[in-house]
Parts: structure tokens; sequence; C-alpha cells
């Protein structure tokens, strides 16, 4: 496991780096780094960020290395690694500062940073020395832990928080000092427990316990659905390079016989695309698709030019069990509602995109949407799944955008199915050790053979 200290100029990391390594020597496979590669960060299974010196300008300090504040972001907010702020780290975890300025925090836990103010004139600022925490939390970080245990101090600046539920520890300094906060994996601690002797120590071995913890957390132990697509296009079963018409590679001249082989090896759902109806705006290959639902029994989903009520009645009387809707999603977003409320549990919307904004009419319209945007619009209707595909990805055999499709996934409640560049084993292990993708749709490499179906299914299941 990797251990990443944060180097962005700020912190205190010889000490904590000592701090970590002496911990991590007692543990088997542990790996401490101090680093300000955003690339290594997003490899490390933990983050640390330590801080020492004025709350803006370690702000600004984060935020100015090049890459760094957004991989940050990725790895705590996306991926749910475990965290811990030291300090002026931990201060960084609220969501304003206010010291000399009013300065924007992470907004991991609400509540703002304010001057220590004691009325005992006894009582010096900066609090700086040992005191005795006072555990008023339950945490696993604190397992091991007793009232009275000591830690060393060194600040003017104190944590206020909205709701003390989320302070584990504090001390007394003429008031309550929050001392240990936490939301879930991301804890912060005021004092410095690299200073902190066996305290510190202790507190660090249970802090590297919580990527495990957050592993068994997020590893998505419900099955994850393979979706084996059939995308029509002039009554055969093809599939484009990047969206574009003019590569599409034939890979069945029966789009019924290869739905019957998907469903024979295994298949609980067919995942199909009418090509031309995309382009055209009206469905042009029903013929193949009355053709796949007469010889399947396993449900299908189908997307590409169904742009009314008419056609999503038809297509549902004749049997098919969830309807796509795409590009009406951005350009009649009412139709999808009335659709989803008219049929309950059988209405998708397909969010197609290029650089994170969405495309629509066979991917040939690109507009100023985001995805993430356009997905919230749709919480409360009912919606029985998001489709969506990175059109860089689709058809290229690149693997699939992970961290693109968990965010969506993790922004909204509807179910998010993954599209695009899904062309390995690995690449749908992957999809399902986020703990928040239901599906995922793969072409290309079935009809290539990069992946066995069987195989597949059986790692899914």
């Amino acid at each position: 496991m990797l251990t990443a200290l944060i180097d962005y100029e700020s912190g205190n990391l010889h000490s904590a780096q000592k701090a970590f390594e002496r911990m991590a020597a007692e543990l088997p496979n542990e790996e401490v780094i101090v680093t300000s590669d955003p690339e290594k960060l997003r490899c490390a299974d933990r983050l640390v960020l330590p801080g020492d010196g004025a709350f803006p300008a370690c702000k600004a300090a984060l935020v100015e290395k090049t890459g760094l504040y957004e991989a940050l972001l990725e790895a705590v907010e996306i991926d749910a690694k475990p965290f811990l702020g030291i300090c002026v780290g931990m201060q960084m975890m609220a969501s304003f500062g206010h010291e000399y300025q009013t300065t924007p925090g992470l907004d991991w836990i609400a509540g703002d940073i304010r001057p220590i103010a004691p009325t005992d004139p006894r009582l010096k600022v900066p609090h700086m020395g040992w005191n005795d925490l006072v555990i008023t939390g339950a945490h696993p970080v604190l397992e091991g832990l007793k009232n009275g245990d000591h830690a060393y101090f060194v600040h003017s600046y104190h944590f206020v928080l909205k709701d003390k539920a989320q302070r584990l520890a504090h001390v007394e300094y003429d008031d309550e000092i929050s001392a240990i906060v936490s939301a879930g994996t991301r804890i912060g601690m005021q004092f410095h427990p690299e200073k902190s002797q066996s305290t510190g120590l202790h507190l660090f071995s249970n802090f590297s316990q919580l990527a495990a913890l957050a592993a068994r957390l997020y590893v998505r132990r419900d099955p994850m659905i393979l979706y084996p697509a059939i995308d029509l296009k002039d009554g055969q079963a093809v599939r484009l390079y990047k969206g574009e018409m003019d590569q599409a590679t034939v890979f069945n001249d029966s789009p019924a016989d290869q739905a019957l082989a998907f469903e024979q090896a295994g298949c609980s759902w067919i995942h199909l695309v009418d090509l031309n109806g995309a382009f055209a705006g009206t469905p042009v290959n029903d013929a193949s698709v009355r053709d796949i639902l007469s010889t399947v029994s396993v449900p299908c989903q189908l997307g590409g030019g169904i742009r009314d009520m008419a056609t999503i009645a038809t297509w549902i009387d004749l049997g098919l069990s969830r309807v796509i809707l795409g590009t009406v999603a951005v350009e009649d977003p009412t139709l999808v509602r009335e659709a989803a409320k008219a049929f309950p549990g059988k209405i998708a919307v397909g969010l197609d995109a290029r650089d994170g904004c969405v495309a629509t009419r066979g991917w040939a319209t690109e507009t100023d949407i985001m995805v993430t945007d356009l997905a919230k619009q749709f919480e409360q209707d009912g919606i029985a799944a998001i489709i969506y595909t990175d059109i860089n990805r689709d058809g290229a055999m690149g693997g699939p955008n992970i961290a693109a499709t968990k965010a969506l996934a993790r922004a909204v409640s509807i179910p998010v199915i993954a599209s695009g560049g899904v062309s390995s084993l690995q690449d749908l292990c992957a999809l399902k050790a986020t703990g928040v993708i239901s599906g995922a749709i793969s072409g290309r490499a079935l009809y290539d053979g990069a992946i066995d179906l069987p195989e597949a299914l059986a790692a899914l299941a």
C-alpha cells in the first residue's frame, strides 16, 4: 500500500515522512513517498496533506501546483481514497478560512476556520504545546486511543464546525478546540501527530488501515451487467471507430443470429443501436430490431432515432424492455419526463460525450452542456438508467473513461452504464471495482475475441 505525502511547499514534510516511514516499517508491503506529481497522487492508496503557515498562502500554493489540486480532488472525491489533513491541511477541509481574508476551503466538512480567542488572559495565542485529547466520537481511526492521550499543538486558528457530530476529539483551551474531525475516510488533525510521540504513531497506524476499509466500503458486491452491443447499419451488425459512419466494420450480416449467440452464451441483456436512425432522426433498421425481438427472450434496450412518444410506445408494445433517449434529452427533455412517467422502468437516457460535453444526432452535433449537469436534471423523473458513452473511446479498444464514468455515477442516483472503449476483462473488472457503475457495454472486444464472454460473465457475477 502506498501513502503519498503531498508536497506543495507549505507543509512539515520531513517530520511527517519520518513518522509514516516508522509506521510503515512495522507493516507489510507499505511504502511512503513525498510527491508533487499528480499521477503519483492518483496511484496512491491514501493521501496526507500537511500544512504550516497561513490558510490563504497554503491554499494558493496547493492550487498553483500544476495539476496537483485537481488530482487531489479526483483521488478523494471520486476515488474515495482515505485522506489525512494535518494542522493547516486539516483547516483546508473547511468551507472557509478567515485568516487575514475569507478564503474558500475544500468544503469537505462544513464549517469555518476562526481565530482562537481565549477570555482567560493566562492562555496565550498561539496555542502551543501538549494538551489532553477528549474523545467524543467513534471512528476506526480512534481505535485504541483514550481520553487523556497527549497531542502536540501549534496553531492560532481553529475549526468551528457546523455539525459537531463530525468532531471525533477536542481539547480544552478556554473553549473546546476541535482536535480530530472526520467525514467518512477524510480525517483532519489540528495537532501534529508526527510530533505527538506514541499518540501520533498510533493514529498514523490506524489511518493506514483506512485504505482497506475504504476498499470494503466501495467494492461493488452486486453483479455488474455486461451488455453486448449490436450496432445496426444498413441491416448489418457493425462497429464504428470513434463514431464515424464511414469507418464501420461489419461483424455479422444477420443481427438476429448475433443476438441469439449472445443469449446462448449467457448474456442477460442485449444493447441495440440503430446507427442509421440516429443520423436520420427516425427508425431505419426497424426490421432488424423486430427480427431480434422475435428471436431472443432476454431483455433488449434500443437507442438511435427515437424522438417522439409514438415511436417509444410502438417499440415497447413490440416487446422492447428499455428505450434509450439521447438527442431528445437535450432538445426536448419534457418528452423524456413524460415517457418515463408513461412507461415506468422502461426509459433510459443516453449521454454521449466528447471531452465531457454532450453530443447529439448520432454524435454529429456537439453542445456545451456538461454530462453531469444534464444527468442531474432527470434525477427525480424515474429514469431507469443512464448510458454514458465517451465517444473518443468508442470502438478504439483503448479502455473506458473510468474516472469520468465513476464521477457521473457518484453524482447521480440513477444507475449508470459505461460505454465506449471497454476492451478487456481488466476494463470490466476495473469498472466493477468502482462499486458505483451498474453495467458496461462492449462490442468490438467481444467480436474480436479480446474479451472472452463466458469468462467476463463469470467475473462480473
